[in-house]
């Protein structure tokens, strides 16, 4: 199809907008940074060039021939698009270039000086890699490099094998003129950072200057430089060296560059130097004018006799020619009536070869049975006349499969279609890849102005790793995807390096709507997410340790919106390995999160940070509100409550985060569900109220009072817990302090602390809950040193850690697993010399539960059964129907109970006046006052049949902790009690 016929006034006016866009006009700059002329009209040049000429009257073989003598006249520069070579006159070479007598604004020298320069430096680099050691370090100082520079060299080029050192050191240099290092990248004179100084340049060899007498000799003979042969100069790839102290500033925009410098560059903006400036109008000048038609025909070559199948064009309109050709080098293929389009459209991929671009018709919906591959390097798929909204053609699922469209090589592009993976219609499809799957080991993927949509498989879009880098996805529609209820999907899955994902639109994507897997040196930049009727896990993820083993060095998160506009999202950018759930101690690190905008009245958390090192959070702006609910969080919640600024010091190193962050854990957050949090946990330092301030739960008030009281109230205004310190000013304060003490404070002298406890508390936490122990507190090593209730509903107790009550007379008992595997209760410090043991469970194995986490007591939610496990089995159990564990200051020490309050087990017998203890023990109210494993009588409910007295203790132990506690017949396991065991557990 021709290219007048592809486009109306009005498409071609867009047309026009986007040729501005990527090419820059007379008066301004390229905006689509990454996007150069070279990587858009290139790909196309072979297979366009010899139609061009022809479509115009000449003939295209000769076309092609005079074309090729043009670039080895004038040479071919391979920054810049092979169409762009042109003669340069001499005010446009004066302005650039500089005169004999006045220097260039760039290189501060005048031309012939720098191409001497050039030459000497050529020279050097040629003849380095034959000097010493010695010889090498005075040649570097006498180009003007640093000592420390120097030095570096010197001890880099020492550690190289002698055979290999010249070309080490070579590539070393060249390394200095790269951006950060960046070795994907080609080389460059100077990097952003630096000043345009010959010292910092490796320069290319000098330009050939062309006469016309001398190209009809047939020789390329290089003249004397002077003043009076400026206005012969040609671009050519030679004269790089002039080109690339351009380019140091504004690569982005004219340069090839598929992956950019590692160096947090940015694009071309308003606080460019005048010196800038000027090259960048002088390059502007270069690749917008026209050809010249005024020419000297004494003295150099001109157009018609050097290119004539261009002389015609306007340099300007070949490149904007080449455009249109390029977007409608096909008319669109309508989709098949009443069947499936894929076998159509996979034949045209197929035989349309390099670069085609498969046209799909506005409007049109192409119903597809199989997956479409993109097939060959430079293929696009795109809706004829490139519209937005919903006359972009959609591709839609309609067979058992999920992935809609597959591209893996170079420069394959996806732009203004729309991929419907119609889940809603045909439903989820079990290990389904996404809608789109692109990258791998390929350059310059651009996915643009897409609609990607309703995947079966795990993703809308998915750009994966293996190589890639330099990709694009930008101004696109992405979701909804997946569901909240376990079947989650992402909107954009990031791996490949060096991407620019930018002005993008993603809504109810319920995973992640942007996944960043490392994807080293991206820009995640401008983008807008909403959350509007899917709860959603996360709006910008930083959490996967693969497949980079942690590296976002240069990925940049910047710009975005993240608007929770009427549903849950947990984690508005989540930072770090822990936040998403991996507390196996991988970390990630080397991110910047900036100038990003997190707002909305569902928020759960807002920047959530564990498990990072080196991160940057900076200039973010959080407005709205924060809640949840944490009930489904595991045994025991100890994430922080939900806010928009909370780090974990723990396992946050290196980084710079924003004031105003607080501390709190934030392991796997997105368990938060949507709701008021039964319970809040708050690390020490993040708690405090004033007086009439309150937190609330769902169930519960913990309210400061006026005089100074701290009371837990129910929704009826039900008194639960209070701290009972009254009858002061009104003044007061309550605080959980950096020492992990809770403290109330009136006119700012503490008048209670709490808990009387001697142990290490600093960097503790608190627990405020609706139910159970309405506050507990935990020390860092999280044992339990004070609650208001042990009557535990759910229960999990490790070796190592212990639960801690204090008496009303101040005595301290402790309850833990003693390293012979038995439960224990003691006066004075677990597992120390100084306790007395007051009650020991017997096993029914002997065990060895001496290191930490070996073994573990837990209430079975299952069967209400309370058992001890070591790592491969069970040593003891109280038997099933408890709904809680008691630890107890008196007898009995240790007890299970049913949901009504009764006891089910406990460490002492029952006891009444028809029933006295045994062994002459005194009954103390209704139970035996000392440690006896009881018999069936000890229980309210059925008994054991054959469960004995065996373990009964005859007296109170005054042995220390360290000693056996089972004595007597302890070691004789009857056969009735391993049947019990069996009974219990099988």
């Amino acid at each position: 199809m021709a290219a007048s016929l592809c486009f109306t006034k009005e498409q071609l006016t867009t047309v026009l907008r986007d040729f501005d866009a990527f090419f820059g006009s007379d008066d301004t700059h390229n905006r689509v940074e990454r996007l150069s002329t070279e990587m858009a009209i290139n790909s196309y040049v072979e297979e366009q060039q010899k139609a061009i000429f022809e479509k115009n009257g000449i003939n295209g073989n000769q076309g092609l021939m005079d074309l090729s003598k043009c670039f080895q006249l004038f040479g071919r520069d391979p920054d810049v698009s092979p169409l762009l070579n042109f003669v340069v006159t001499k005010e446009e070479a004066l302005m650039a270039f500089g005169t004999s007598g006045t220097p260039n604004p760039i290189l501060k020298m005048d031309f012939k000086t720098a191409i001497e320069n050039s030459q000497k430096r050529q020279a050097v680099r040629e003849n380095f890699g034959k000097l010493n050691v010695e010889q090498q370090k005075q040649m570097l100082l006498s180009m003007g490099l640093d000592m420390e520079t120097v030095e570096k060299i010197k001890e880099e080029a020492l550690a190289v094998p002698e055979s290999q050192r010249e070309m080490y050191i070579q590539q070393r240099f060249s390394a200095l003129t790269r951006a950060n290092g960046d070795t994907s990248a080609p080389t460059r004179a100077v990097e952003h950072s630096q000043p345009a100084t010959e010292t910092t340049e490796i320069a290319a060899p000098k330009p050939h200057l062309l006469t016309k007498s001398e190209v009809a000799g047939g020789s390329l003979v290089v003249p004397e430089y002077s003043h009076d042969l400026y206005h012969t100069i040609v671009i050519v790839t030679e004269s790089q060296h002039q080109l690339n102290t351009f380019h140091y500033r504004i690569y982005w925009h004219f340069g090839s560059w598929s992956s950019p410098p590692q160096n947090n560059l940015v694009a071309l903006s308003d606080d460019l130097t005048r010196e800038t400036l000027i090259g960048r109008n002088a390059l502007l000048a270069f690749l917008a004018s026209t050809w010249r038609e005024k020419k000297d025909k004494e003295n150099f070559i001109t157009q018609e006799t050097a290119c004539p199948a261009v002389q015609t064009y306007n340099m300007k309109r070949v490149v904007l020619l080449l455009f249109l050709v390029w977007t409608c080098s096909a008319a669109c293929i309508a989709p098949m009536t009443g069947g499936f389009s894929d076998t159509i459209l996979q034949n045209a991929l197929n035989q349309g070869g390099v670069n085609y671009t498969l046209s799909l018709c506005q409007n049109a919906v192409y119903r597809l049975n199989a997956t479409i591959d993109l097939t060959s390097v430079g293929q696009e798929i795109s809706t004829e006349g490139y519209p937005s909204g919903d006359a972009r053609a959609t591709l839609l699922v309609a067979g058992a499969f999920s992935v809609v469209i597959n591209g893996h090589l170079n420069r394959q592009k996806l732009r203004n279609i729309q991929v419907n993976g119609n889940r809603i219609g045909l439903g989820r499809f079990e290990s389904g890849g996404a809608n789109i799957e692109v990258g791998g080991n390929v350059q310059g993927q651009v996915v643009d102005n897409i609609r990607s949509f309703d995947p079966r498989g795990w993703s809308c879009l998915h750009m994966t790793e293996g190589g890639c880098t330099g990709g694009s996805i930008t101004n696109s529609q992405i979701g909804p995807a997946g569901y909240p209820n376990g079947t989650w999907a992402d909107g954009i899955s990031l791996a490949c390096r060096n991407t620019l994902v930018a002005n993008n639109l993603i809504t109810d994507a319920t995973d992640g709507n942007i996944v960043v897997f490392g994807a080293p040196g991206s820009r995640i930049i401008n983008n807008t997410i909403i959350v509007d009727s899917r709860v959603a896990l996360g709006g910008i993820n930083l959490v996967d340790y693969g497949p980079y083993s942690g590296d976002y060095t240069g990925t940049i998160i910047d710009g975005n919106t993240v608007w929770a506009r009427g549903a849950q999202i947990k984690a508005a950018i989540a930072a770090g390995t822990r936040v998403w759930g991996d507390t196996s101690g991988n970390t990630n690190f080397g991110a910047t999160i900036t100038n990003n905008i997190i707002k909305g009245n569902y928020l759960a958390y807002g920047i959530p940070v564990s498990g990072v090192n080196n991160f940057t959070v900076t200039n973010n702006i959080f407005s709205g509100s924060y809640s949840g609910s944490n009930a489904y969080c595991g045994t025991r919640v100890t994430n922080a409550p939900p806010s928009a600024m909370v780090f974990d010091p723990r396992y946050v190193s290196n980084s710079n985060l924003q004031s105003g962050y607080i501390k709190g854990q934030v392991d796997y957050s997105i368990c938060i569900q949507p709701g008021v949090s039964p319970s809040l946990t708050y690390v020490a330092g993040q708690f405090s109220l004033s007086s009439g301030q309150s937190i609330q739960l769902n169930g519960s008030t913990f309210t400061l009072q006026d005089n100074c009281n701290f009371v837990a109230r129910d929704d009826s205004g039900k008194a639960l817990w209070a701290s009972n310190t009254i009858g002061y000013s009104g003044e007061c304060s309550i605080s959980f302090r950096e020492n992990g003490r809770l403290v109330i404070s009136d006119l700012g002298n503490d008048i209670w602390t709490f808990p009387n406890y001697t142990g290490n508390l600093s960097g503790g936490e608190i627990t405020f809950s609706s139910s159970g122990s309405h506050v507990t507190i935990n020390d860092p090593a999280d044992d339990i040193i004070y609650a208001t209730s042990y009557a535990f509903p759910s229960f999990e107790l490790y070796t190592s850690h212990f639960i801690h009550q204090t008496a009303t007379d101040g005595t301290e008992y402790y309850l833990f697993i003693a390293p012979n595997g038995s439960v224990t209760v003691s006066t004075g410090a677990a597992n120390t010399a100084t306790g007395r043991i007051l009650w020991s469970s017997p096993t029914f194995f002997a065990a060895n539960c001496s290191q930490p986490s070996q073994c573990h007591l837990t209430l079975q939610g299952g069967d209400g059964n309370v058992v001890l496990y070591n790592d491969s089995m069970a040593l003891w159990a109280t038997g099933g129907g408890a709904s809680a564990v008691r630890f107890n200051t008196f007898q009995p020490y240790f007890e299970t109970i049913n949901a009504t309050g009764s006891t089910l087990f406990a460490s002492s017998d029952r006891c009444a006046a028809n029933n006295p203890c045994k062994n002459n023990l005194v009954c103390n109210g209704a139970f035996c006052g000392t440690q006896a494993w009881a018999n069936g009588t000890a229980y309210t409910s059925a008994p054991v049949a054959g469960f004995t007295s065996a373990f009964t203790r005859t007296a109170l132990t005054s042995s220390p902790i360290t000693t056996s506690p089972l004595h007597g017949s302890a070691a004789s396991l009857t056969f009735s009690l391993l049947v019990f065991c069996i009974a219990l557990f099988f």
